[in-house]
């Protein structure tokens, strides 16, 4: 009867443990998935803003090449 019970208790506590490690990993694997996303959404954001800047700046160098072909004549 005690070594039923001795086989129970450690049967019981490695299934705990292996239940505990499988929550483990998976709340990992959610933290690196999240860190993913966050990390293409803030490429996505700094390309978007890059692209803004870039048109707005091709405008103001047309303006800028714009007087100073003005001047030149």
């Amino acid at each position: 009867m005690m070594v039923i019970m001795v086989i129970m208790i450690i049967f019981t506590i490695i299934i705990i443990t292996i239940t505990i490690t499988i929550i483990v990993i998976i709340i990992i694997i959610i933290n690196i998935i999240i860190i993913i996303i966050m990390i293409i959404i803030m490429i996505i954001m700094v390309i978007i803003i890059t692209r803004t800047t870039m048109k707005h700046a091709a405008k103001k160098f047309e303006a800028i090449e714009k007087t100073f072909a003005s001047m030149a004549h």
